[in-house]
């Protein structure tokens, strides 16, 4: 008895190898360049919220901290000459940071500094508005993204302003 050879080969031809390898290559390929898109987008937007939220808690932060003063100026010897408490406030961009400074009233020596949020591009004390509100612009570069917003904060208690017609990256106020 001889047994035909043909139904006991196993395995596969050199033909279908030559075929199938290089198909299953491209799907891979494609599949990790699907994964590394999404890996990097999903960075990009994690940056992009970061920079944005930073740019969010100081504009909040400005807004919360001066709606309440009675005097604001870009020139210490006004808000000291208005100022009938201990202490008065000075909010600058210094260092790419929002840095609050606390200062005595009787001789403007520093009491307390602090840093505020994250690292910004720019914080820049616009304008009064003739309703009352104060303009001021926070923006931030992180890795190329770019976000900057413009607030506007009513001044409920305000008895003195004097602002510049320029722009101004240090604001002292009073608070009652």
């Amino acid at each position: 008895m001889i047994k035909n050879k043909r139904f006991y080969k196993r395995g596969f031809s050199l033909l279908e190898l030559v075929v199938t390898i290089p198909i299953m290559l491209i799907a891979l390929v494609l599949v990790f360049s699907i994964g590394d898109f999404g890996n990097k987008y999903f960075k990009k937007t994690n940056i992009q919220m970061d920079n944005q939220q930073g740019v969010r808690l100081i504009g909040d932060y400005i807004k919360k901290d001066i709606r309440n003063a009675n005097v604001i100026s870009t020139d210490e010897a006004i808000v000291k000459a208005q100022n009938v408490n201990v202490n008065y406030y000075a909010l600058k961009y210094s260092g790419n940071h929002l840095v609050k400074q606390v200062k005595k009233q009787s001789d403007g020596t520093l009491v307390s500094q602090t840093t505020i949020g994250g690292i910004l591009t720019d914080l820049t004390f616009l304008t009064v508005t003739d309703k009352g509100m104060l303009k001021y612009r926070v923006s931030s570069n992180t890795n190329g993204q770019n976000y900057n917003v413009v607030y506007e904060v009513v001044l409920d208690n305000i008895s003195k302003i004097v602002l510049p017609s320029s722009n101004a990256t240090i604001i002292y106020y009073a608070k009652n």
